[in-house]
């Protein structure tokens, strides 16, 4: 459906703006004046799909704290925990080439690591069940821990526990190089024998 100025004779399926009054007439042919609206409209339509892209990828610019604590349960600060899930948008899964084994095997070694801190400083972890996501930043360090007990859990004082994950990540020697800032989610139940067993036949 085009339309006609009855003032201008703009001829634009949009109208040419203002308080002008337009009339429909049959109209096939592209004019001059319309392939000019549409070349602004897919440049304004690019513009606006790069600007969208470019936030995704790089995110917000906002201090690597976020005021959050390195390690907290999951539930606490949830405006600043969103804040922190967006700078940390790329997923373990995505720099493993979207690769389950070779995700499998980093999460793994990360709770090795885990479990063999606390058996050195003699913290206990048997029978804590938890679901947890990690934060790497892009030298392969840990920047934060957020967690949650799951009922099925031993009790433990989420005090004690979350003192020993902070202690842990300032310990922690890194496995990998990400070259950004990355996360990763799922399912940590102590000891690891039985949960290792179990995932990894799943691969």
């Amino acid at each position: 459906m085009h339309y006609i100025c009855s003032r201008c004779k703009y001829e634009s399926r949009f109208g040419c703006g203002g308080n002008k009054i337009f009339s429909y007439v049959p109209f096939r042919s592209i004019s001059s004046c319309q392939l000019l609206s549409m070349k602004y409209f897919l440049i304004f339509a690019a513009f606006c799909l790069w600007t969208i892209d470019g936030r995704a990828s790089v995110g917000p610019v906002l201090p690597d704290s976020i005021q959050l604590p390195k390690v907290f349960i999951l539930g606490e600060y949830e405006k600043d925990f969103e804040k922190l899930q967006s700078q940390y948008s790329t997923s373990l899964l995505s720099i493993c080439g979207y690769n389950p084994e070779t995700t499998f095997d980093k999460w793994a070694q990360f709770l090795i690591d885990m479990e063999d801190y606390s058996e050195s400083i003699n913290y206990d972890l048997k029978g804590i069940k938890m679901w947890i996501e990690v934060f790497w930043l892009p030298n392969g360090s840990v920047r934060h821990v957020a967690y949650a007990l799951k009922p099925q859990s031993r009790n433990v004082d989420t005090k004690e526990l979350s003192a020993f994950m902070s202690s842990f990540i300032g310990h922690y020697k890194p496995r990998f190089q990400p070259n950004r800032k990355i996360s990763h989610s799922s399912h940590a139940f102590f000891p690891l024998t039985a949960q290792m067993q179990k995932q990894s036949g799943n691969h």
